[in-house]
């Protein structure tokens, strides 16, 4: 990775580790680890309605293909049985860096 990504990777990785420690239940919508998922826009707007958000570097993250450089942080940030949540979390931060850089 390199080295202007990997600092890039280690400031959302930073910035979901918390978040997600405050928001437990971020990806359900009704009953805390039951209910369905959220979807993403839902979830990206719960994202950009954050400050700390913004200090991420939300267009940068647009700039790596496919949402790589957000995959791989999300893929380290969540366990393997958590891949519905995982992929959720990455399309959400994928349309909030979307809806700030447009």
């Amino acid at each position: 990775m390199d080295p202007s990504d990997q600092v890039k990777a280690q400031r959302l990785d930073m910035f979901l580790r918390r978040w997600t420690q405050r928001h437990p239940n971020w990806a359900h919508s009704d009953v805390p680890g039951i209910g369905p998922l959220r979807s993403a826009e839902v979830l990206a707007e719960t994202l950009l309605s954050e400050a700390a958000f913004a200090e991420v570097g939300l267009a940068t993250l647009l700039e790596s293909p496919d949402g790589q450089l957000v995959r791989t942080v999300v893929v380290g940030l969540l366990p393997p049985w958590q891949r519905l949540e995982a992929e959720l979390l990455v399309k959400g931060v994928m349309a909030a860096a979307q809806a700030k850089a447009s």
